[in-house]
């Protein structure tokens, strides 16, 4: 099974590529489309440190995993208006002009622009945005060029199934390890941001550039202060943790582990799916996406090489049951702690 990382930087190359990553995917965020932030941003990383800078970075790591074996993917990923479909249209160009034609994408206008205007030159790969549910899903995707899917977290394994039975398994790709949300891929603005209060002032806050999390934070404390509730879901809402909004983004008590973990912050760090590794190969997976974009080198480098173990094992496991015993005792190892159900991907 191939490990698919998010990568920030030409320096974590060589690094991702030791620790046992084979393919790689980056968004890139330069001065001119720095502008779309207001909205969504191109390739839905809103910050500078979760970004390439330029084409020349892309470029560098292309030329480096490629002479691996390895792939590598840019994020085109959001939905866009007329000014960011311009701004999308204007690095899909410079992406072909520069020989760097794998991409990750979501929006139909720009998934008929590329079979228009470069008919199967570009990898392309549907986001989980593109909420890939069925097969007739899949089928008018790939008639406008896409290539590879990676199913949203909410499926389980035998839907999944039920979608690959129709087509190459080899096509399919899964999120593995890393962040998670409980609401659903490709639907989680629409079910997150109720509330005109809530939507106005998220919006402000990112015109002003404020970092995202902490605009996110700030506006999921004063709608819980003023409704008693939240509008926002997530692992630290989670119905196990018996704890308001306000008690978890205070770390007052109710849920001190999960308060401290978002302090300091770790809140997606803990997110599994690896007992499901037994089920993905029954059905013929062969990628794995950890979606770490936002992640620091070294947290990297620990979930690759922690899956990279999980999927070694798989051979030497004789059932389901004992490899699910091997992944919590996995899970505790590398990261201190026993296995929680509230982050557990497919269970």
């Amino acid at each position: 099974m191939r490990i698919n990382t998010g990568i920030t930087s030409p320096k974590e190359t060589k690094k991702l590529l030791r620790a046992g990553a084979e393919c790689f995917y980056a968004g890139i965020l330069s001065n001119r489309n720095r502008s779309a932030i207001g909205t969504i941003g191109i390739n839905r990383r809103f910050s500078a440190q979760h970004n390439l800078a330029s084409i020349d970075q892309a470029r560098q790591i292309f030329e480096e995993v490629s002479a691996q074996g390895a792939k590598f993917f840019i994020t085109v990923n959001s939905f866009y208006d007329n000014e960011t479909f311009d701004q999308a249209r204007e690095l899909v160009e410079n992406l072909a002009k520069n020989n760097i034609k794998s991409i990750i994408a979501a929006d139909l206008g720009l998934l008929y622009f590329l079979n228009k205007n470069y008919p199967g030159e570009f990898e392309i790969q549907a986001s989980t945005m593109s909420v890939i549910e069925n097969n007739d899903t899949v089928n008018v995707l790939a008639d406008l060029g896409v290539d590879r899917f990676v199913f949203p977290r909410h499926l389980r394994p035998e839907e999944m199934k039920s979608i690959i039975g129709h087509h190459d398994p080899s096509k399919f790709e899964v999120f593995i390890f890393g962040q998670r949300c409980f609401f659903e891929d490709g639907h989680c603005g629409f079910q997150h941001g109720s509330g005109p209060e809530y939507s106005f002032q998220l919006g402000r806050d990112l015109i002003n550039g404020f970092f995202p999390m902490r605009s996110l934070l700030n506006m999921r404390k004063k709608y819980a202060e003023k409704y008693k509730t939240s509008p926002l879901g997530c692992n630290m809402l989670s119905d196990e943790f018996s704890c308001s909004p306000i008690n978890i983004l205070n770390g007052e008590q109710g849920a001190p582990e999960t308060a401290a973990r978002m302090k300091q912050g770790h809140r997606f760090i803990l997110s599994c799916g690896l007992c499901a590794l037994w089920d993905f190969r029954e059905i013929g997976i062969t990628s794995l996406k950890i979606p770490n974009r936002s992640e620091p080198t070294r947290i990297k480098i620990h979930q690759i090489k922690l899956v990279a173990e999980a999927v070694k094992h798989l051979k030497n496991i004789d059932s389901r049951n004992k490899y699910e015993v091997f992944c919590k005792d996995l899970y505790r190892r590398y990261l201190g702690e026993s296995c929680n159900h509230s982050y557990c991907y497919y269970g």
